[in-house]
C-alpha cells in the first residue's frame, strides 16, 4: 500500500500510523548515544527533578564528543 492509497481510501494519516509502529524510546536513544558520546545535559518536563521516564512527557538531552 502507498501513502496516497491509504489517504484516499481510508482518510487517515499514514505517517502517524508509521510513527506509532516505530517509536523511538528516549531511554534507548540515550543508551545508544552514551556508547559514543559523553552526556552533557539531560532535562525532563514537567517534573524535571523526578528522573522517571513514565512521568515526564518531554526529555531534552545534549551529548558532546568524548
Amino acid at each position: 500500500m502507498t501513502r496516497r492509497w491509504v489517504k484516499r481510501n481510508y482518510g487517515i494519516d499514514y505517517d502517524k500510523i508509521i510513527a506509532w509502529e516505530h517509536p523511538n524510546y528516549v531511554d534507548a536513544i540515550r543508551e545508544g548515544l552514551s556508547k559514543h558520546f559523553d552526556e552533557e545535559i539531560w532535562d525532563q518536563r514537567p517534573f524535571g527533578l523526578v528522573r522517571n521516564l513514565n512521568l515526564n512527557l518531554i526529555s531534552r538531552f545534549s551529548f558532546i564528543k568524548n
